[in-house]
């Protein structure tokens, strides 16, 4: 939450507060952890987690968020995360690594596409620095 809306000081570089809070959507088990993961976050800035999208709607979920000019937070199952990143057209690593839950990825426009830069979380002890590959 602090990444996203800090209590006090900036942003981290490469960040930005969301104006919109995305999370998969879905029925029983299915998107429960990025739905709680967002919750409070969206909860501190006032919004309401979006969760239209679920797993296997990526690309719906892409074209939507295209569209909005301002910063979009989407909280995703880690393991479609690559998935969710080609739907909106960017070259990225093609698996996400199960062990790894310190890492944002920020997709930027650029041109007529998507740039995309990863933001280490450097929150929790063990947290790396290093970029998925």
């Amino acid at each position: 939450m602090e990444l996203f809306a800090p209590a006090t000081g900036a942003y981290r570089t490469g960040l930005a507060k969301p104006t919109a809070v995305y999370a998969a959507g879905g029925s029983g088990g299915e998107g429960t952890r990025p739905r709680e993961t967002a919750g409070p976050l969206a909860e501190r800035l006032g919004k309401t987690v979006l969760t239209t999208y679920a797993k296997g709607s990526e690309s719906a979920l892409a074209a939507e968020v295209a569209r909005r000019t301002e910063p979009t937070l989407i909280s995703w199952q880690h393991e479609e995360i690559p998935a969710l990143a080609a739907a909106f057209g960017v070259a990225a690593p093609r698996k996400w690594p199960d062990d790894r839950f310190d890492v944002v990825w920020v997709l930027t426009p650029a041109g007529s596409g998507w740039a995309l830069s990863q933001v280490p979380q450097l929150l929790l002890a063990g947290d790396s620095a290093e970029p998925i590959k």
